[in-house]
Order: structure tokens, then sequence, then C-alpha cells
């Protein structure tokens, strides 16, 4: 018997930093799921609180406890569309017999890593790579070198402003 089919995601946390999320996709679930594991990879999201929990049943009933909602924008590795997609947060993953190898389960309302959705939205990610430590210190010295050229432009300019005032009179 085979699992679940597996997709990589990308998923944007709210300081914009690019999360990469490992999920199945399911077609017996009906709902999207982050789990708990998932959850503690995006840090301080903002989440929906609900006080009741709820259980959420695939075709095959399996049950699921979930409480918390959350809107993640997301999209498949390689792709360049983004989609907005609710998500339970899953309240215990051992209950809900989910693989602790995943980090969400996209239920059949989400199209990332399925058919392609013509309403989805270009990814328009401009998280840079760390700069090294000569790079740092090769655009500190540029600004440093702008700076006094418009310093020093700027002086001269002062200058010539005194003399032709002085010029004037």
């Amino acid at each position: 018997m085979t699992g679940p089919k597996t997709i990589e995601i990308r998923c944007l946390r709210p300081d914009e930093k690019t999360v990469h999320l490992k999920a199945a996709v399911s077609e017996q679930l009906d709902v999207n799921i982050l789990t708990q594991r998932g959850h503690q990879k995006l840090g301080e999201i903002k989440l929906q609180r609900n006080e009741i929990p709820k259980t959420v049943y695939d075709s095959d009933g399996v049950s699921y406890t979930v409480r918390d909602v959350v809107q993640l924008s997301i999209w498949k590795k390689g792709e360049t569309k983004l989609s907005r997609q609710n998500f339970y947060v899953s309240m215990n993953d051992d209950e809900a017999r989910l693989d602790t190898q995943y980090d969400a389960i996209l239920g059949t309302q989400c199209n990332v890593g399925r058919s392609s959705d013509e309403n989805a939205l270009p990814v328009a990610v401009t998280q840079l790579a760390s700069q090294s430590a000569n790079d740092k210190a090769a655009q500190e010295k540029k600004k440093r070198e702008k700076e006094e050229a418009l310093a020093k432009k700027n002086q001269q300019l002062r200058e010539q402003q005194k003399k032709q005032a002085s010029q004037g009179r």
C-alpha cells in the first residue's frame, strides 16, 4: 500500500521569511490541517482563536481534533502562483494519527499541488541571501566614499557661495 502524495510547499512567515513545509495531499479530507510541527516552524503567526475544539473526519472515518485557524499564503516548490488557504491547527498530532514527518495536510479544497489554478496570484518573494562579511564591508566602503564625496561637494558649494557673496558687497 502506498502512502499519501507528498509535496513541498512554501509559506511566508510574519517576518516575510520563506518557510519550507512538507505536506501530504489528501483525497479523503475536505479541510487543510497544519500540524504542531508545521505550526512551530511558522513561529509567531496570527491565529483565529476558537474556544471549543472541533473534530473533522476524512472519508475513511479518521478523526482530527483541531481548534484554531490560520490563513497562510502558500505555493508549491518550483511554481510561481501564490494561494491563500485556511488551515486548522491540529491540537495533538499523535491523536490525529498524523505522521510526524508532515508539517501540513492539504485537503481537497486546496488547489496547491493539484492542477493549475488560474485564480492564484503570482509569487513575489524578494528575500535576499545573507551578505558575506566581505560583501558587507565593500558595501559600507562604497557608502562611506559616496558620503565623503557628497560632503566634499557640499563644502565646495558653500565656499563658492561665500566667495560670490563677498564679491557682491
